[in-house]
């Protein structure tokens, strides 16, 4: 995340230059090295719990750094919004999606077929997203509202 902010905004021309000829690369290397957090228990996943997590990261820079070159009509699209909301709230979801895949996966049955396993993920990412907003809005956003009363940002 460092390394593309520096990149950004220190050498914008020539990392976008890099960013818009290997896009396609970069987007389809991310997806494929996504994919298996969603299809592996990361406790039991040697790949998620060594490598995985390191190109994961990297996979999501890659996505930003595409996005961050995109053009502008992409930007301005409608389907963006959900996503805006999600990442007011991001920190808050992604302290609560942890307990909540834990009671989740404790709760699901060993066999189910693959359409039921696809439904219990469904809920369990909605879940972590609503959890998420919720707590955020009843603790953390009342306490940076107070904190922004006693210490007003200078800028």
């Amino acid at each position: 995340g460092v390394l593309i902010s520096y990149l950004y905004h220190f050498k914008k021309e020539e990392f976008g230059r890099w960013v818009l000829k290997l896009r396609w690369l970069l987007f389809a290397g991310a997806v494929l090295f996504i994919l298996p957090v969603f299809s592996a228990e990361p406790k039991k996943s040697d790949f998620l719990l060594t490598a995985g997590l390191t190109l994961v990261y990297l996979s999501f820079g890659a996505v930003l750094s595409v996005m961050l070159y995109s053009s502008e009509k992409i930007w301005r699209a409608r389907f963006w919004a959900p996503l805006r909301v999600i990442g007011v709230y991001s920190y808050s979801i992604y302290l609560w999606h942890m307990p909540l895949r834990i009671l989740f996966s404790e709760r699901m049955p060993p066999s189910l077929s693959p359409l039921l396993v696809g439904a219990f993920s469904i809920l369990y990412v909605f879940s972590s997203v609503l959890a998420g907003i919720v707590i955020a809005e009843c603790v953390e956003m009342p306490f940076l509202r107070w904190r922004d009363e006693i210490a007003p940002s200078c800028g």
